[in-house]
Order: structure tokens, then sequence, then C-alpha cells
């Protein structure tokens, strides 16, 4: 059995050492030995995190996509000192009451067309089974994992986690 620590970034005690960082599967964060975000974008202020702390905080969300629903849009996040803009397939799942937190499903389509029960399975689940592995514990192959991230809604129309901003938003289905 591994050895777990606190999560420096949502404070849960799951998360663990992989052998080259630390990285919590609560929240995906990942950091080295002197608690420093590997992935560290520095397109963002350098508040960022308190800023998505308190974008999360907010008791109600900006927006709201389609719960279940199918999504192109573009990601835009930080590789090295180049700002990258890829296509990107997502499906919004559960909002946290009274909280600007949401999980998103992301390769939204290879998921439509591979697990179409899958996808109505997650669009049932409630925050809490998300936050609690429902969707991580949904396929006894290992080797099927749902990547979902947790996000908050921006006034401009975005979504943003610790990593990139999501937008251009086009239901397809």
């Amino acid at each position: 059995m591994e050895d777990t620590c606190t999560c420096v970034n949502c404070g849960y005690e799951n998360a663990y050492f992989n052998g080259v960082n630390y990285e919590c599967p609560d929240c995906d964060f990942e950091w080295d030995e002197d608690g420093n975000n590997i992935f560290k974008n520095d397109y963002y202020e350098e508040d960022e995190d308190e800023i998505l702390i308190e974008l999360m905080a907010l008791k109600e969300p900006y927006f709201k996509l389609n719960h279940g629903k199918l999504y192109n849009c573009k990601v835009e996040t930080m590789k090295g000192e180049e700002v990258i803009t890829e296509d990107i397939s997502i499906v919004p799942l559960a909002f946290e009451k009274d909280k600007n937190r949401l999980f998103v499903l992301i390769q939204g389509q290879k998921w439509y067309d591979e697990e179409p029960k899958a996808i109505a399975d997650f669009a049932k689940m409630d925050f809490t089974t998300i936050w609690n592995d429902g969707i991580r514990g949904y396929f006894e192959d290992a080797f099927k994992m749902p990547i979902t991230i947790l996000c908050a809604t921006t006034a401009r129309g975005t979504l943003v986690d610790n990593t990139s901003f999501l937008y251009d938003f086009v239901e397809v289905k």
C-alpha cells in the first residue's frame, strides 16, 4: 500500500508520491517536493489559486452549460512560455450545490462514441458522488479511466481550472 499525504491544493489526505512528484486523485493537482505546481501556468495572474478559490466559493455560477450534453470548445494552456490553444470536447457534469464549481468530463466525444451508457450514468451523478470517485470507480477495467476536471465559471463566459481556460462552447448533442 502506498503512503498518502495531504494535498497542498485541496487539503484532502489521498495524495501520494508517484516516484517523480506528488499527485492528488481528488483534484488532479501535481506538485514537486517544494510544493510548487508542476503545471504552473504563468499566463494566469500570480494569485491565480486565490482567484480560482474565490470563483469556486461563489453561491451561483455565472452561467451553466447543459448538464450531460456534449460540447466542442477551445482550451488554452501554457506549454513552457507558449500559450497553446486546442480544440476539445467536453461533457459538463454536476455543479456543487450553492457553489460555482462543477465537474467537466474531457474527451467527451470519445466517451459519447465508445460508452454512451456510461455518459448517461455520469450525467445522473451528483457533485458529491463524482467527488467521491463515482466516475473513477465506474469501470472495472482500470485502463478505462475517464478524466474529469474541477472548474469554475467566470464572468467572461469561460470555464477555468488550475491550469487552463475553456471557451467558445458549441453544443453538439
